[in-house]
């Protein structure tokens, strides 16, 4: 009998010691958990932080929420075909009013012409026209010279040289004059207008119109001059002067200088 109440003593005993330990089972899981939902938060932190030093934490792993963070990129590449255009409205409408306006010019004569560059591009930009007017033989006299490059020298009166054939109005108000270069029979201005061309929009024009220089003679016959524009995006070039060393434009001004 005693015997039979000391084992139903230590039953109640063991079953005791049991229900304690499930206990305290159940509370380390519990503060478990907790250390693991705390150190979730700290272990997001450190991961960003400290994502260079390739370390890892093997009692965490989770997925968070995706955020979704909306950019562009803006479309275009370098030298991009159609990015620029050199419309001349006040011309084409002279020309479509009389097909052969600007033909047949005289010395002292003046016509329309106003290039203006449109862009086509989805960014503002920095813009640069060079200007080519092709050269002639003639004479010219000293008093009447038109060119504000070209010095004559001597006491003569008629010089006889390779001139440019027009002289084109530059709107220096707007445009910035960054050369002028002596090529094979060809005179090249390269201009820079001076406030940025916004995406989609169009210049002021670079000239506004051409003048035949008053010639004593001259060799005549049709010639063409030549418009081209090149620009490179404002980002990064904060000024014109910025945007001309990037595309490697230097202020150099070539001066002609006629003897008798």
């Amino acid at each position: 009998m005693k015997k039979n109440v000391k084992m139903q003593k230590e039953a109640k005993k063991n079953a005791k010691i049991a229900k304690d330990l499930r206990k305290v089972k159940e509370l380390k899981i519990v503060k478990g958990i907790k250390a693991v939902k705390v150190s979730a938060a700290v272990g997001v932190l450190c991961l960003f932080a400290v994502s260079g030093l390739h370390q890892g934490y093997a009692y965490f792993s989770g997925t968070s929420e995706m955020k979704v963070n909306q950019l562009s990129i803006v479309k275009g590449e370098q030298d991009q075909e159609g990015g620029l255009v050199i419309i001349e409205p006040e011309w084409d409408l002279a020309r479509e009013a009389d097909g052969s306006y600007a033909m047949n010019l005289q010395p002292g004569e003046t016509v329309v012409k106003d290039p203006q560059v449109e862009s086509h591009i989805d960014y503002p930009c920095w813009v640069f026209v060079e200007v080519s007017v092709p050269e002639g033989w003639g004479i010219l006299e000293k008093e009447n010279n038109p060119y504000p490059y070209v010095t004559f020298t001597g006491d003569g009166t008629d010089y006889e040289y390779s001139y440019e054939i027009v002289v084109p109005e530059i709107n220096e108000e707007d445009w910035k004059i960054y050369q002028r270069s002596d090529g094979k029979n060809l005179i090249s201005y390269v201009y820079g207008c001076k406030t940025p061309l916004e995406a989609h929009e169009v210049t002021s024009p670079v000239f506004t119109s051409i003048t035949v220089p008053e010639f004593k003679q001259f060799e005549g016959g049709e010639n063409y001059i030549f418009v081209r524009a090149k620009a490179i995006q404002t980002e990064g070039c904060p000024t014109l002067d910025d945007a001309a060393e990037k595309l490697g434009i230097r202020e150099n001004i070539y001066w002609t200088t006629i003897s008798p």
